[in-house]
Parts: C-alpha cells; structure tokens; sequence
C-alpha cells in the first residue's frame, strides 16, 4: 500500500477503470442540483404564500404547523442542492462541497458542522423557533411530529395532548439539547490527519472518482466514528423521531377513528379526519423520495454495485423530497388544490370544499 496520497496516484490509480461519464461527475451533481433548485423554488413558495394567505378557517388551527413544516422541508433542499451540495464517496465519510458555501470560500469544517446539523438535528432551529413563540402556538420538536401533534391537541377528547406551556418547554428543550449535543461531538471528531484517513479510505474504495484527489476532499469521520454513526447514531435518531411521530398520530387515529367524541358535530369531525388523512399523505410522500432511493443505494453498496453516478443520484432526488412535499400539500388539501385550478381557469370543474361552505 502507497505511504503517500500522491504516490497512490501515480503508481496504483492508473491501474483502476475509473467511470468517467457526466454524470459521475462533480458537474453531473451540481447543475441537476441546479435546476431542480430552480424549478423547486417558485412551487414552494407558492405553497408557502397559499398557506400563509389562502388557509381556510376550518384549518387554522393547523396553519402555523403546517407552514413551519413547509418551510423546514424546503431549507433542506436549498442546503442539499444550493448551499453545501455534497459529493460524497460512499461508503466513506469523505466529500467535498459544490455549492455556494464553497463558491464563497466557507471552510469545510463550517460546511460540515451544518451538514451534521442538517442531517442529525435537521429540527434544531424548529424548536428553538417554537420555544420562542411558545405563546402563538403549541407543538412539539420535530417539524413532522409537530405537525401532528398540532392536529392531536385539537380533539377535545384527547388525553395525551401536550396542555401546559412548562411541559412543552421542557420537551421542546430536551430534544434541542439531546439532538445538539449528540451532533456537535462527533464535529469535534473530525481526523487530524486527513492524508492518513483518506489512505485508509483507499484500502475501501480503492478506484474512487478522480475527484478524491483532484478537489479538496475532506474526511469528516474516520472509519471508527463513521460506524458509530452509521449502527447506532442513526437508528436511534429514527427510533426517537418516529417514535414521537407515530404517537401522536396513533392519538390523532384514535381519538378521530375509533373512539371520537360527541362534543364536535358530525361536520367538524368529518373535516377533522380529512385533514388528517391529508396531513399523512403530505408526509408519506416526501419520505417516500427520501426512503426509496436510500433503500435502492443500500442494496447496491450491499452487492458491491455502488458507483459514484449512483451516490450522485441519490443526492439529486434527496434533494427533491421538499418540491415532493410542496406538490403533495397542494394536490391533496382539496382548498388549495381547487384555487391552483382556478389560475388555469379550471375553477368550475372542482366542486367548493366542505370548509368554504362552512367558512360562508
């Protein structure tokens, strides 16, 4: 094995059958990321304007979840595909950034503390969000469990909603704390020696993009660290996010599905488990974009298949579950879909919404 990063180049890389195509490529990363960015911004801002403005009365108890959910998904994106645009070596921990915070000469270690954030503790600025404005609104950490905790705690019969603002200040404080610290020490684990971590990556990836050697590739874990992460840190984050989530959405079921109160009319609940029922699948589609392709990049590492193109690809459509998220809250909530409509003239076609009937 070569000592050095530049001997490996000159003696053992010549020797590797390397994918030279476009899209293996650091260009076929950036300008995909690039025009999905564009197409991305003007359909999530449309969302956010039809939420903040065209929200109906029967919703509003939901609008500021709802919107605050809207925005988070679409800050991942823009730092997905605009801000830090990572092109990563998986299985590695090793990249480089194609994005704007690298055009501006943001150091890496700064690009990663926030990619940490963004990955591990992507709600961080949610709940600080919703500490401060504890007296607007009610809700918990994450955006997607905050969203449906906003929807439980409107059901009168609920027995678990969330009714105290020093109960919500210390939930909201502790998943700051936990998802803070947890992401911050392993920025602190960061290899000093990089030419040594990035020779111990080659004895994994042997025949990398040519990329590795001709950009400034950093190394933000080191194999060590790298699976802590990937066996333990991971699956706890999931366990804890999805944990929270399917409660209050199991209390949502419950209480608007099998045991519903008497003290709302038929009418209300009615709208009340319509929402629900949109809220899921305004969810389950933007996870479903995250959650396929990552299961589909698995597989492959799995059976050795895994290519640079392949990595590539998993971070376009990554970077797409926010424009998947905006489409979904606007086609499934029937309001909003029916004003869409009515800016191709189509407004006759789509019959009023219970809520505009209440609303008059």
């Amino acid at each position: 094995m070569a000592k050095t990063l530049a001997e490996y180049y000159a003696i053992d890389y010549p020797k590797c059958t390397i994918d030279n195509s476009f899209l293996a490529s650091w260009e076929g990363l950036a300008y995909p990321c690039r025009v999905i960015q564009c197409i991305a911004s003007p359909i999530q801002l449309l969302t956010g304007w039809f939420i903040m403005k065209k929200t109906p009365m029967m919703m509003n108890s939901v609008k500021v979840p709802l919107l605050i959910f809207h925005i988070f998904c679409s800050i991942q994106d823009f730092h997905v595909l605009s801000l830090a645009n990572p092109y990563v070596f998986l299985p590695s921990y090793a990249l480089f950034g194609v994005g704007l915070f690298s055009w501006i000469g943001i150091p890496v270690t700064a690009q990663m503390i926030a990619m940490a954030l963004s990955i591990f503790c992507n709600f961080l600025y949610l709940n600080i969000s919703v500490i401060t404005h504890l007296s607007s609104f009610s809700g918990t950490g994450a955006a997607m469990t905050f969203l449906f905790e906003s929807r439980a705690s409107v059901i009168p019969n609920n027995k678990f909603k969330l009714t105290k603002n020093g109960t919500r200040i210390k939930y909201y404080f502790g998943n700051v704390i936990f998802n803070s610290v947890t992401s911050l020490f392993f920025v602190t684990r960061v290899p000093e020696n990089q030419e040594r971590e990035k020779l111990e990556i080659l004895k994994i990836i042997p025949c990398p993009a040519a990329e590795f050697f001709s950009e400034s590739t950093f190394v933000f874990l080191d194999s060590y660290y790298a699976d802590i992460v990937i066996v333990y840190v991971v699956p706890i984050f999931l366990i804890l996010a999805l944990s929270q989530f399917l409660f209050f959405a199991f209390c949502s079921v419950y209480y608007l599905f099998i045991s519903p109160t008497s003290e709302v009319s038929p009418q209300t609940r009615r709208l009340q488990r319509g929402f629900f029922i949109g809220i899921v699948f305004q969810t389950l589609i933007p996870f479903a974009v995250m959650a396929l392709p990552y299961i589909v990049l698995t597989v492959a590492l799995k059976h050795d298949k895994l290519t640079q193109g392949l990595t590539n690809i998993y971070f376009m459509v990554y970077g797409m579950h926010g424009l998947m998220e905006s489409i979904a809250i606007i086609m499934v909530h029937r309001h909003y879909r029916r004003i869409l409509f009515g800016f191709f003239k189509l407004e006759n076609k789509v019959k009023p919404s219970e809520s505009d009937l209440v609303r008059k």
